[in-house]
């Protein structure tokens, strides 16, 4: 018995130190492991952001330069709020709201890009008054991106924000002699509206009688066929709206009837504008936004 003592606690220890030496051996393969699991994530990660970072270059190309071909040359820092080109379409990252809805219908990046035109988002940050900064930008003799702007908005907080910036920055420019129009259109549907600023050679001849008032609850499909008609009668048409609610059916009312007359007839444009009138139930004048729509 004391002859196999000593030799069987040997082997125990030898048979312990092995095992901690193994479970050693298998901690340090387990963290090499779960480094290089990290590591691969952050590689599938860094991956995928290269990819969108690719996807939004070939989506939004605002590098190109005179002549449609790619600019890749360094900026000189990011664009500040009083950049010309702030605001931009092409301005937005990925996961923008915008994203969603570009091109416009009927367009393809190329050649929206090609119409050399700024592209503004309104959403629930925007002021009326920074709509019509950013218009009056296009306006300048150097802007790089001039007219015509495309404004891209949505349900009637933004639809009457965009209208409201539209009617100031007419107003100003029309104090210089120069005038615009605004074309509308539905995207993907008629809560989406795009509206077209574009130059307007002449001074629209504006005239308030035969206004149309246009009320909150007021159907603006039955107001567009009404618009049209006289359109192509050659009528003149003032659309008067009191309210964010009146201001959006009198905005998708234009877009209804631009549908009906731009195919067989000449294009339908509105000069947006305020005006001060007396109404019967209020002892105050109230301001009221007007739009104009004529043939173009």
């Amino acid at each position: 018995m004391s002859l196999e003592g000593p030799g069987l606690a040997s082997n125990v220890v030898e048979e312990l130190t092995m095992i901690k030496k193994r479970v050693a051996y298998l901690e340090e393969e387990n963290a090499l492991l779960k480094r290089g699991h990290h590591a691969q994530q952050r590689s599938v990660r860094g991956y995928r952001a290269q990819q969108q970072q690719q996807q939004g270059r070939r989506r939004f190309p605002n590098n190109l330069n005179n002549n449609n071909t790619l600019d890749n040359s360094p900026k000189k820092g990011p664009l500040k709020q009083h950049d010309e080109n702030f605001g931009c379409a092409a301005n937005f990252g990925l996961g923008g709201l915008l994203n969603k809805y570009w091109p416009p219908p009927g367009l393809s990046v190329k050649d929206e890009a090609r119409r050399s035109g700024r592209n503004i988002w309104v959403g629930s940050e925007h002021r009326s008054l920074q709509v019509s900064h950013e218009l009056l930008g296009a306006a300048l003799p150097d802007a790089v991106r001039g007219f015509p702007v495309a404004i891209f908005a949505k349900y009637e907080d933004n639809v009457n924000t965009a209208i409201k910036g539209a009617a100031i920055a007419a107003e100003r420019l029309r104090e210089q002699g120069r005038y615009v129009g605004v074309e509308a259109s539905f995207r993907d549907n008629r809560n989406e509206v795009t509206l077209m600023v574009v130059d307007v050679h002449r001074s629209p001849d504006e005239h308030e009688r035969g206004a149309l008032t246009v009320a909150s609850q007021t159907d603006y499909k039955v107001l567009g066929g009404a618009v049209a008609n006289r359109v192509r009668d050659r009528k003149p048409t003032l659309l008067r709206a009191i309210g964010k609610r009146a201001v959006w059916a009198a905005t998708r009312a234009v877009a209804v009837a631009r549908e009906y007359v731009v195919e067989t007839g000449p294009n339908l444009v509105f000069a947006p504008r305020f005006n001060s009138v007396q109404l019967s139930n209020r002892t105050e004048p109230s301001t009221v936004v007007e739009l104009y729509v004529f043939a173009m």
